[in-house]
């Protein structure tokens, strides 16, 4: 697809949605700077098209500018751009960012709009709510985010045994009770 969407846009360099097309290709190939090029060329074109604003928002993710990430999302969501996805990355940022209760809100709304079932969807969602619970003192939904993660597949005892953000629940009952039903990490 980088191919083709290469060509198209040389010979059609008007064309903001095959720019945003390609800069999120590029961008899944981790292929940063020219997926910036592209973003950077449609933006140019139109700056008020949400696609450009979460597709440049996503490349920020992926170059871990968080506060950019988190500004470019923000202003496509409120431009009407809103999804379970959208809210997600918003929240992963703002954890990064250490702005943890305007993080639970996000996560908390990606859940509200359906995030899918599955270990790389709803469940490291869970877990990264769980985390942003943690830090804001509300271990109790903490730990009931941390059972939701686990019951969608992220399972992996030693990620619950050395995540910094989950040090103050590790002596709680119920935490230990969850770890006892985890896979342990493999033997060397």
């Amino acid at each position: 697809a980088a191919g083709l969407l290469h060509d198209w846009t040389a010979r059609y360099p008007e064309d903001t949605e095959a720019l945003i097309q390609y800069g999120r290709v590029l961008a899944d190939l981790q292929r940063y700077p020219e997926a910036e090029a592209a973003y950077t060329r449609a933006y140019q074109r139109d700056s008020t098209n949400l696609m450009v604003l979460n597709g440049l928002g996503r490349l920020r993710l992926g170059q871990q500018q968080w506060a950019a990430a988190e500004a470019l999302l923000t202003r496509a969501i409120a431009g009407g751009l809103e999804n379970s996805w959208i809210h997600g990355q918003v929240g992963w940022a703002r954890l990064h960012l250490g702005r943890n209760a305007e993080a639970v809100t996000s996560y908390e709304r990606a859940f509200e709009l359906g995030i899918p079932p599955g270990r790389s969807t709803s469940g490291l969602a869970w877990y990264n709510l769980a985390c942003a619970y943690v830090r804001v003192g509300r271990h109790d939904d903490a730990l009931a985010a941390l059972g939701r993660a686990t019951e969608q597949g992220v399972r992996e005892r030693d990620l619950y045994e050395r995540d910094d953000d989950l040090a103050p629940i590790r002596t709680d009952p119920r935490f230990q009770r969850l770890l006892a039903g985890l896979t342990p990490a493999s033997a060397p």
